[in-house]
């Protein structure tokens, strides 16, 4: 059988597609199996491959290059903000904030301070015996 027409017939608007999941799931013939690795892009290896169809692919700007870390000094990543400190700290100068109470604006203050990870972790543990909260306690204390 020819792929182009076993794709046309079975999956007509399939533009995007993985090896693990996709080829497996749908039980794809090995002849459009290696049809797709030969004449689709593989735009990354998750999935044990995925493709794009090449008009497809054509659509996407290209990925924009991940910036190296590696020369980064420890003084440089401790100037980047964690994430939730700016949205704390912009929030610690609204109206809404200083009509918090003090539990809700220790958690944004933490926040501010430490970042969302700590904010989070300073909700889930009870503040004078340290044990961890559940959900529905940590809701009734912050809303």
């Amino acid at each position: 059988m020819d792929p182009q027409q076993w794709m046309k017939n079975r999956f007509p608007n399939c533009k995007a597609l993985d090896e693990n999941w996709t080829f497996a799931r749908y039980d794809f013939p090995e002849n459009v199996r290696q049809w797709i690795r030969d004449n689709w892009v593989k735009v990354s290896d998750e999935g044990g491959g995925t493709y794009h169809e090449p008009t497809y692919y054509r659509t996407f700007p290209p990925p924009l290059p991940k910036k190296e870390t590696i020369n980064e000094t420890k003084d440089e990543k401790e100037d980047v903000p964690k994430e939730g400190q700016e949205f704390a700290q912009d929030f610690q100068q609204t109206k809404a904030y200083s009509n918090m109470d003090d539990t809700n604006k220790k958690a944004v203050d933490v926040m501010a301070t430490e970042g969302m990870e700590a904010a989070v972790n300073h909700m889930l543990t009870d503040e004078k015996s340290g044990r961890p909260l559940s959900y529905a306690e940590m809701r009734s204390r912050y809303g």
